[in-house]
């Protein structure tokens, strides 16, 4: 009898699996974009440890909030229409990656794929999704978290930075 090797990872595409990964880590990276950005706008450029523990108990939907409240409250007189366009790529951007980590996923009914099924609630009734997923599937969600990433990172360095030490009021 041959000698069989035995793979943690089955009969499951790699690649899939890759991709899947590089989704999660550039959105833990959108994640902690936001985070620092909230964190700014709270105390201005000083690091703040006490905000930064409260930030993480906020789920991603809150930070974004966060962000954009935060955001318009410092800056009001600013055309907020880039952070209302950011927010809502974030919004979408978190929806697909909830529905790819929120799914059961089988094997693929094709070669590089795996299969992918979920149910939700919806206000008009459940709702059902069952597809096939290819690596480029996933790398395409995980390419639009990498530019939000950018786009949340440009905002911050580039708008709240330069100018956050003239409007956060000064601690003794």
């Amino acid at each position: 009898m041959a000698n069989q090797v035995h793979s943690a990872y089955g009969n499951v595409d790699r690649g899939v699996l890759q991709a899947i990964g590089l989704v999660v880590v550039n959105f833990s990276q959108v994640q902690e974009a936001l985070a620092f950005g909230v964190n700014v706008l709270m105390v201005g450029v000083l690091a703040d440890d006490a905000a930064d523990l409260m930030l993480r108990k906020l789920g991603f939907r809150e930070l974004v909030e966060a962000f954009a409240g935060l955001y318009q409250h410092r800056f009001p007189g600013d055309d907020f229409r880039e952070v209302k366009d950011l927010c809502k790529e974030l919004g979408r951007v978190n929806d697909a990656r909830n529905h790819l980590i929120h799914s059961f996923w089988t094997l693929g009914d094709a070669a590089g794929r795996l299969g992918r099924y979920r149910k939700a609630v919806r206000r008009g009734g459940p709702k059902k999704w069952a597809e096939s997923v290819s690596e480029s599937d996933v790398i395409e969600l995980a390419e639009r978290a990498n530019k939000a990433y950018g786009r949340v990172l440009e905002l911050v360095v580039g708008q709240v930075l330069p100018r956050i030490d003239n409007v956060v009021p000064k601690r003794e």
